[in-house]
């Protein structure tokens, strides 16, 4: 292709026929076009939840002394669109009567960032085992994040005994 053939000539007549306020508005508006496609095509594709940049790994976000366990949530299917990303709920387990114990008490529960059926629960590594004992789906409760108390309930047998005696 040759340059002379393009006519640079007949292009400059056409530009210089365009009135000038025109011209300026389609130089901008061609600049903003340019400006968006080079942003998007350079802009990094990451998915934040809450501040958390789930493209690190997932360890990052495990406070010291806590663990992340994998739950299967009973009722999610009606709390899920609730909680979002995460949340802080009470953990209840139905024995064969249809009695219901609670097993956790204010922990916080994470949907996985890959895949979001699955569920875990954020709890201090030494109540694992607590956790750990009870097979089968879990039932949750929501509660209400502001409140900082948090934990798995302690089997009846195995709670501290505390005594407030009031006198008169």
């Amino acid at each position: 292709m040759n340059l002379k053939s393009l006519n640079f000539g007949l292009w400059k007549q056409r530009y210089q026929q365009i009135p000038e306020a025109v011209r300026s508005v389609a130089i901008l508006a061609i600049l903003l076009v340019f400006i968006v496609v080079v942003k998007e095509f350079t802009k990094k594709k990451e998915m934040t939840t809450k501040g958390i940049n789930i493209d690190s790994s997932i360890d990052t976000v495990i406070p010291a002394g806590f663990v992340l366990v994998p739950v299967e949530i009973s009722n999610i299917d009606s709390i899920g669109p609730l909680i979002g990303t995460q949340a802080v709920v009470d953990l209840y387990k139905f024995n064969e009567k249809g009695v219901a114990t609670k097993v956790a008490k204010r922990v916080k529960v994470l949907r996985a960032p890959y895949n979001p059926n699955v569920y875990a629960v954020l709890v201090r590594e030494e109540e694992t085992d607590l956790l750990m004992r009870h097979q089968g789906a879990y039932y949750a409760a929501i509660q209400n994040e502001n409140v900082k108390s948090s934990g798995v309930t302690r089997p009846a047998g195995k709670s501290s005994k505390i005594s407030i005696s009031y006198s008169p």
